[in-house]
């Protein structure tokens, strides 16, 4: 972790991975801002955290990355209330276990748009309040089993929006790391 880190906010930081990734982020002392959508999963995130890490300084952020004034109005939030962000932890998943046959149409529509709209909404609104020098961080979902197709094109499209960020990262001076493995998902 750069040590310079100190504000972050990662995205599903109540559950899963985006929890864990929460606690590792606690225990180096970077401020945490958990964005998620449902404040009672959120504050009891935060809480377990603490247990672990007295001195944690977190907070919540309503989030549904599905949403892009939901990711505008944290946006503000953070804007509101912080002078930066040094790091974006766009921890995605929205996982749907079916086959791609019996996938229904809107189910496709809230993985896409949670799973790969959402990651850029929060790029797109995460770069001008970032430190130079700030880190985006992609996390996809990748090996899933179920709707492998589906996903196939939720990785290819998470990857396409961390390539097309390199111009955004270079005018901003801003790192950028991205984990979504798509071929891994056929």
């Amino acid at each position: 972790l750069d040590p310079e880190v100190g504000i972050v906010v990662a995205s599903g930081g109540n559950a899963g991975l985006g929890l864990e990734i929460s606690k590792m982020l606690a225990a180096h002392g970077a401020r945490g801002i958990l964005g998620c959508r449902n404040r009672g999963k959120a504050e009891a995130a935060i809480a377990l955290i603490r247990s672990q890490f007295p001195a944690a300084d977190l907070q919540f952020v309503p989030l549904d990355l599905a949403s892009l004034a939901s990711v505008a109005a944290a946006a503000r939030t953070v804007s509101d209330t912080q002078s930066q962000l040094d790091l974006l932890v766009n921890n995605v998943g929205n996982y749907n276990p079916q086959h791609v046959t019996a996938l229904n149409p809107s189910v496709w529509d809230a993985t896409i748009a949670a799973n790969l709209s959402g990651a850029y909404y929060c790029c797109f609104h995460a770069i001008p309040l970032m430190r130079a020098g700030g880190h985006i961080v992609n996390i996809g979902p990748a090996g899933l089993d179920g709707i492998r197709a589906n996903l196939r094109g939720t990785g290819v499209g998470l990857n396409n929006v961390a390539e097309r960020r390199r111009a955004d990262r270079r005018s901003h001076r801003l790192a950028s790391r991205h984990r979504c493995d798509a071929s891994a998902v056929l």
